[in-house]
């Protein structure tokens, strides 16, 4: 593996919006928007693992409050 370095494209308004959607979907009952959010957050994590991949560097991505919430070493 090379160098460790991040990749952090999760902006704090985009994991929000993602937040209060899967909160509204949850509180409304609608499992069509749930799993739409859900959706959105496996394919998205997928992309990033390719890039990390294909990039051949440790991914790692934290949230707004600096947690660490995903994380991929390229094999």
């Amino acid at each position: 593996m090379k160098s460790l370095e991040t990749i952090q494209p999760l902006g704090t308004d985009y994991v929000q919006k993602l937040q209060q959607t899967f909160i509204q979907a949850n509180n409304n009952n609608s499992v069509k928007s749930r799993q739409a959010v859900e959706k959105h957050v496996v394919t998205l994590q997928n992309a990033l693992e390719a890039i990390a991949e294909n990039a051949k560097i440790l991914m790692q991505v934290y949230d707004g409050e600096g947690k660490r919430i995903a994380s991929h070493e390229p094999k």
